[in-house]
């Protein structure tokens, strides 16, 4: 398994949707009676599963802010 193709390829993930992305490639795996993960299988999973943290949810810093303006103050 690349493991690095794969990281590449998990931007936006979180903790929980990699989580989830193995159990789909597991459920893939086993669907193709296989009994160990592979690359294919790992794919499958990604393109099952869609990223939690998409572009519309990045953080993008206003220069212009002042702490007084952060945290209600």
């Amino acid at each position: 398994v690349d493991l690095l193709a794969i990281a590449t390829s998990a931007r936006g993930y979180v903790a929980a949707d990699l989580a989830a992305v193995v159990r789909e490639a597991v459920r893939h795996m086993r669907k193709l009676g296989l009994t160990r993960l592979n690359q294919i299988c790992l794919e499958a999973g990604l393109a099952a599963i869609p990223p939690s943290l998409t572009r519309a949810h990045r953080f993008t810093p206003d220069p212009q802010a002042e702490w007084s303006r952060i945290g209600g103050y």
